[in-house]
């Protein structure tokens, strides 16, 4: 009897042992019935939309971009970056709102992300919360990137655009005292940034020079913004530098190198009608008639309807009788 029981005993055991090899071995030879397969194919899935999405991006088909990314995330919803692509995806079809809950999704689960990624990810939800307007918020993000790069600019760079914001905001409420200080520490991370920045950096110096403006300090604006256009060969300079250095140099009181500035950007800009009627707006504060007159037939050759063509068209008739000798 001593050697029947564990024979017993044991017997319910290896069947069980041979009936899970069975299942296994039976799975393995039926696909339909293993549970591995639905997952590889879900994956490969995935994959193949996410490249056709990527694709998409690229070609600027926004929204094949974010069809074939949502699915995509929906099969892998713990892929992180899979939603940042999603998120690009949906900023740029405008859903603004969706675009920053897929950022906060991926950066709850960073895991896959390298430093550098990690960075990144926190620099996009800093950089499109200050266009939301969420300066505050923006700086936590910033301050991320920060602490997980502390030699990279962009954390700083950020930082210093939402508190220019920020000090702007106070400014308009009249809290001058508050705003100056605000603005100052913006100025510090702007030159924090300057100085992590590679030397051929186009984007931090206006930035810099609009803050300046800001602080009453045109001085020192006129110098980012030459030191800007230097970073250019003549004749390729962006409008918005020309513009930039245009209205400083009116805030100066240099009228006449203001409006050789403008003239010059619309050369590069023809059909910005803007930038057309403020260069004839100066030009006829300068005194530059026959040029303000070429400037607005111009104008009125863009947008005939346009009312501040005929405002300026008055003033240029204005300011011509006054220059002519009474009779």
């Amino acid at each position: 009897m001593r050697t029947i029981f564990p024979a017993i005993r044991v017997l319910p055991l290896l069947c069980l042992l041979l009936l899970a090899e069975t299942q296994i071995a039976c799975r393995m030879r039926n696909p339909l019935r293993n549970p591995l397969k639905p997952l590889t194919e879900n994956m490969l899935r995935s994959g193949d939309l996410s490249r056709e999405g990527n694709a998409a991006m690229a070609q600027g088909n926004w929204e094949e971009a974010e069809s074939k990314l949502r699915e995509a995330v929906q099969i892998n919803q713990k892929e992180g970056e899979l939603r940042i692509h999603y998120a690009e995806a949906l900023w740029m079809r405008g859903k603004r709102g969706e675009s920053i809950a897929q950022l906060l999704e991926a950066a709850k689960t960073p895991k896959g992300f390298d430093s550098v990624r990690l960075m990144e990810l926190d620099a996009s939800l800093a950089e499109k919360l200050i266009v939301l307007g969420q300066y505050e918020t923006s700086i936590s993000w910033a301050n991320r990137c920060i602490r997980e790069a502390p030699k990279d600019f962009r954390g700083w760079q950020l930082r210093g655009r939402a508190l220019s914001h920020i000090g702007e905001q106070r400014a308009a409420q009249g809290k001058i005292e508050e705003s100056d200080g605000i603005y100052l520490e913006s100025r510090n991370d702007y030159f924090k940034a300057l100085s992590l920045a590679p030397p051929e950096n186009r984007d931090l110096l206006p930035e810099l020079a609009q803050l300046q403006m800001k602080m009453r300090q045109p001085e020192h604006a006129l110098a980012s913004w030459q030191n800007l256009r230097r970073l250019y060969t003549r004749g390729t300079e962006p409008v918005n530098v020309l513009v930039g250095e245009a209205e400083t140099l009116l805030m100066l009181g240099r009228c006449a190198e203001a409006a050789d500035r403008l003239a010059i950007a619309s050369v590069h800009d023809p059909a910005n009608l803007t930038l057309c009627l403020r260069r004839a707006e100066i030009e006829i504060e300068t005194g530059r008639f026959e040029q303000a007159d070429q400037t607005l037939q111009h104008a009125y050759r863009l947008a005939p309807n346009n009312p501040g063509w005929g405002d300026l068209h008055n003033r240029l008739r204005l300011a011509l009788n006054h220059r002519l000798p009474s009779r």
